[in-house]
């Protein structure tokens, strides 16, 4: 049977890029954006449903959990036999066993984020009918120079470009978990492939200390410096990715390390911006 895919908050920028990753695949694609969620009607067409959108419901309050598009998307596929894709979040996982966090790692809120991911995951838990699978990213790194956008690598390349120089606010000796985006992509286009339900990380399968993440991306851009006003380890991560990895019998870091990856990206924007 031939895959129908619709995807959520095509607007946004994984949402983008997979669209284009996919484009040769046999699949029957629809995008969407976010706000069509609310007046669409027809969740039982598709084999597989992706929600990428950001939704500012999940960073407001637990009152508006209800009116996130995730919520409403899980009322309506309930009684259907489809696969649900959730993009979830390693911060569901307590803040104490962020590094090495496994998949049966302890959860736990520590911001109204986390609280409605983990609202979320388990609704989902409870559907007995939709085929769902959990993923839970390290952080996805692309070419995203946007101004207005607050992602890890955009953070880092806005200021790359706009200063001269990444200003960091905790100690350059923090590690980090990062994918490539195409890595992600060809994880979750094999997932799909495959039917794959359940909970993963996605991760590198490593981690790199923030010296390492700027100064690939300042060597590739040909210009800058690093520059950090505090000495403290903050929101240090990298997941347990084993099962995941185990599971689909490859991990695409081995070809495309991600530090070559950000070098690319500076270099790209050296010639681009």
């Amino acid at each position: 049977m031939s895959m129908k895919i619709l995807i959520v908050g095509k607007n946004s920028f994984i949402a983008k890029y997979f669209i284009n990753f996919i484009q040769f695949e046999k699949y029957c694609i629809t995008a969407i954006s976010h706000n069509d969620v609310y007046n669409f009607n027809f969740f039982n067409d598709f084999t597989h449903i992706i929600n990428f959108s950001y939704d500012n419901n999940l960073i407001l309050n637990s009152d508006n959990i209800k009116n996130s598009v995730d919520y409403h998307i899980c009322n309506k596929i309930n009684s259907f036999n489809t696969n649900y894709i959730f993009i979830s979040s390693r911060k569901v996982y307590d803040l104490n066993f962020q590094f090495l966090a496994n998949e049966n790692t302890i959860r736990a809120v520590h911001d109204m984020y986390s609280n409605n991911k983990i609202i979320i995951e388990d609704y989902l838990f409870k559907i007995k009918h939709c085929k769902v699978l959990i993923l839970r990213p390290s952080n996805i790194i692309g070419f995203e120079y946007y101004k207005e956008r607050y992602r890890f690598a955009s953070f880092l390349i806005n200021n790359l470009i706009m200063n001269g120089n990444i200003q960091l606010n905790c100690s350059p000796d923090t590690k980090k978990d990062i994918i490539p985006i195409n890595n992600f992509c060809i994880i979750l286009n094999d997932l799909i492939k495959n039917d794959v339900t359940g909970v993963y990380n996605i991760g590198s399968g490593s981690s790199f200390s923030l010296t390492e993440i700027c100064l690939a991306i300042i060597k590739g851009y040909g210009s800058g410096s690093l520059i950090s006003y505090n000495n403290s380890i903050i929101d240090e991560f990298e997941l347990d990715s084993t099962k995941l990895y185990k599971l689909i019998g490859f991990n695409p870091t081995n070809d495309v390390s991600p530090l070559d990856y950000l070098y690319e990206i500076g270099k790209f924007y050296k010639s681009n911006v």
